[in-house]
């Protein structure tokens, strides 16, 4: 049985779910516990980038190890999404 346009629209979506979910909520943490920041335009900017890691991650993952949903390759994304995000916030220069 061959996989429709549908099937292969939803698969692709839930590939990309846990990249999105992880990069809002590394970005909004970020926010969170850097108090002296205001929400904005910025937060944007910075789930964005971090969307891009965490699916240029995923997308690695599955190249590697030839599987998607393996934990090393969502434990890759999150530290990876959370040294983009330290680096974004400015945490370094301290």
């Amino acid at each position: 049985m061959s996989m429709g346009l549908w099937d292969a629209f939803i698969h692709a979506i839930n590939f990309m779910l846990p990249a999105a979910f992880v990069a809002l909520l590394v970005t909004f943490l970020g926010r969170f516990f850097k108090q002296n920041k205001p929400f904005g335009g910025v937060f944007i900017a910075q789930a964005a980038i971090n969307f891009v890691v965490c699916f240029t991650v995923l997308i690695i993952g599955l190249i590697l190890t030839g599987r998607d949903g393996k934990m090393f390759t969502y434990l890759a994304m999150v530290i990876a999404s959370a040294t983009v995000q330290w680096f974004l916030s400015g945490a370094w220069r301290k």
